[in-house]
């Protein structure tokens, strides 16, 4: 496989990465805003770490995407 294919490939694989924890973000936060009052204090700060874990993945993986973008333009 050519190194340009093999970086497509692992872009096209990071944008499903991507796409899997933005969903799972969202669903966090709104099942968090959904439950809110009925929740005791450990779910709480337990779903705020998750959420804030997730998106620290989402970042990381955003900037991943644009290296690997950046390597295909010095291709």
């Amino acid at each position: 496989m050519a190194k340009i294919d093999k970086i497509k490939e692992t872009i096209g694989y990071l944008k499903v990465v991507f796409g899997v924890l933005i969903a799972i973000d969202v669903s966090i936060i709104g099942w968090l805003f959904k439950n809110a009052q009925l929740l005791s204090s450990l779910k709480i700060v337990i779903s705020l770490i998750a959420i804030i874990v997730t998106t620290l993945a989402i970042i990381f993986v955003n900037r991943k995407i644009l290296q690997k973008i950046d390597e295909l333009e010095e291709l």
